[in-house]
Parts: structure tokens; C-alpha cells; sequence
């Protein structure tokens, strides 16, 4: 995690942290006008519980990386959609 640059952290180190920590699915991540997209598919899992994990997860990482967020679920396996994606909305710090 040696950047400092927020679209750098978020598209190409969050992304390995997932596959760090989980051999199943694959994650997208896109920096979009102050707005974070995190898309996971290929997961067999259809757990809410697992998604709301997920989500505090990668919440906590870009606040470990000085930014604070508000997080929505917009899609989810646990619902039937076949993707999990959540928006993290940067606020101004």
C-alpha cells in the first residue's frame, strides 16, 4: 500500500486484497467523481451476512487509507442479482 494517490489505491490495491484474503470471485474496483464502485461476481456464497463482512471490510481499508465513506449496496447475491456491488462515497475530509 505504498501510494498516496486515492484512484491508484483504490483501482489496483483493493482489488489484491481481495485476492489476498479469498481464492473465490473476482473484484472490480472503479474511482468515478468522488464515488468508489466495488463489483465482486463468481461467488458461490449467497450469504447477507457475508456481504454486509465484505462491504465493512473494504470500507475499513480505504479508511485505514485516510479517507472516510458512506457505503450502499446496490446489488446483491443474498438477493438474487448475480453480482455484489456496493458504492463507497467519499466525504470531504
Amino acid at each position: 500500500m505504498l501510494t498516496k494517490d486515492i484512484k491508484q489505491f483504490v483501482e489496483f490495491v483493493l482489488p489484491k486484497l481481495w485476492s489476498t484474503y479469498f481464492d473465490e470471485g473476482r473484484t472490480t474496483t472503479k474511482l468515478e467523481n468522488n464515488i468508489i464502485h466495488l463489483k465482486i461476481t463468481g461467488l458461490q456464497i449467497k450469504n447477507i451476512y457475508f456481504e454486509y463482512f465484505v462491504m465493512g471490510y473494504f470500507q475499513r481499508a480505504i479508511k485505514i487509507f485516510g479517507k472516510k465513506t458512506v457505503a450502499k449496496q446496490v446489488r446483491s447475491i443474498a438477493s438474487g442479482d448475480e453480482d455484489i456491488y456496493f458504492q463507497f462515497a467519499l466525504k470531504d475530509t
